[in-house]
């Protein structure tokens, strides 16, 4: 951020919905795996590419998108760290992944198995006894953004 030069500021959420980067970017949606999981899980279920390179080719649309845009910040995501057990697809835009459903809508992933209302208590309570192990795996975006000269 530099004072003398105005920022440019997005009119999105924190992610990029697969629709606004397919248009952005001039590739069919079924190819942009950035905020896009129906493709990234569909390419992991029939083994079509490793993580790194899921990883990789994220972090190259996500810089593509940013010096497309001229937006000058850049919200880097997570990595794919590990296929999901049990990864299959049940109808159009379900999957079961860990022993549970998941439904792609609205540019959003939902766990259809979570409870409809949070306790807040219950759930500050479980986070507390919890135990922390972050895999530097989920940096890996981060890592291939540096690698590209972000």
């Amino acid at each position: 951020m530099e004072i003398s030069t105005p920022d440019r500021v997005p009119l999105y959420e924190m992610h990029i919905p697969p629709i606004i980067a397919s248009s952005i970017l001039r590739k069919p949606i079924n190819s942009i795996l950035l905020h896009n999981p129906d493709v990234v899980y569909s390419l992991m279920m029939r083994e079509r590419l490793g993580l790194d390179e899921i990883n990789r080719h994220t972090a190259e649309e996500l810089l593509k998108f940013h010096e497309s845009t001229g937006i000058d910040w850049v919200r880097v995501v997570p990595a794919y760290t590990a296929k999901p057990k049990d990864l299959r697809k049940i109808d159009e835009h379900t999957w079961i992944m860990n022993g549970k459903r998941y439904r792609w809508t609205g540019c959003s992933l939902w766990n259809m198995d979570e409870e409809a209302v949070y306790n807040p208590n219950s759930f500050i309570e479980q986070c507390k006894r919890s135990e922390v192990n972050v895999d530097p795996k989920i940096f890996d975006v981060l890592r291939y953004l540096e690698v590209l000269g972000l």
